[in-house]
Order: structure tokens, then C-alpha cells, then sequence
């Protein structure tokens, strides 16, 4: 990755997996959309904050982080989310404010 770097990193206990805040985690000149995060995230993470980070596709992976539970993509660049999202049961908080989508798919309306 030749320039990524964090601008801030919010103090949060090492040893707990189930918090990951990126909010302000800047990856120029990296393709977002194609990390794999669930070969980097433990699956069992609850909470993560992906705003502010001018991604433009939801990466597909998340679908894979079932215990998910909020998901914050707010203030990037996307245009549509994916209807696999609704396949995640346990997500309870989605947040999207700040992006340029028109409409989410019926699958989100399943969720609770």
C-alpha cells in the first residue's frame, strides 16, 4: 500500500474484538471495495465504524460478519447498497447519511 495512513484511532481496549472504529482511517491509492476484511476482522465484531473513508462499494465480505450489529458507511461515496446486507440478522443500526443513494433495497426492511 504505498500511502495509507491513520488520522485518528480512537482508544479502545486491544484485547476486545468486538469493537473496530475506522472512522477516519484514510487508504489513498488503495481499493477499498476489494479488501477482504473478513480474513482481517474477526467474525465475531459487533460494531464497525467505516465512515468517512470515500469508499464507493459496500466490499461483499461484510455479508460474512453475521454478529454484526451496527455498521456505520456514513459520509462516503456510495451510490446503492447491496441487498445481501439484509441477509446480516443480527444488524440492528445501519447508518448511511452522507452518501449519493437514492433508494436501499426491500431486503432492508427485514432487518430489526
Amino acid at each position: 500500500v504505498p500511502y495509507s495512513f491513520v488520522v485518528r484511532v480512537e482508544q479502545c481496549n486491544r484485547h476486545d474484538p468486538s469493537f473496530l472504529d475506522l472512522s477516519m482511517m484514510k487508504l489513498k491509492g488503495f481499493d477499498v471495495a476489494a479488501l477482504q476484511f473478513e480474513l482481517v476482522l474477526p467474525q465475531q465484531l459487533r460494531k464497525m465504524d467505516l465512515s468517512h473513508n470515500d469508499i464507493e462499494e459496500i466490499p461483499p465480505s461484510i455479508q460474512s460478519l453475521l454478529w454484526l450489529e451496527e455498521l456505520d458507511l456514513s459520509h462516503n461515496r456510495l451510490q446503492s447498497v447491496h441487498e445481501n446486507l439484509g441477509m446480516l440478522s443480527s444488524l440492528r443500526r445501519l447508518l448511511l447519511n452522507g452518501n449519493f443513494i437514492n433508494a436501499v433495497p426491500d431486503t432492508l426492511s427485514m432487518l430489526s
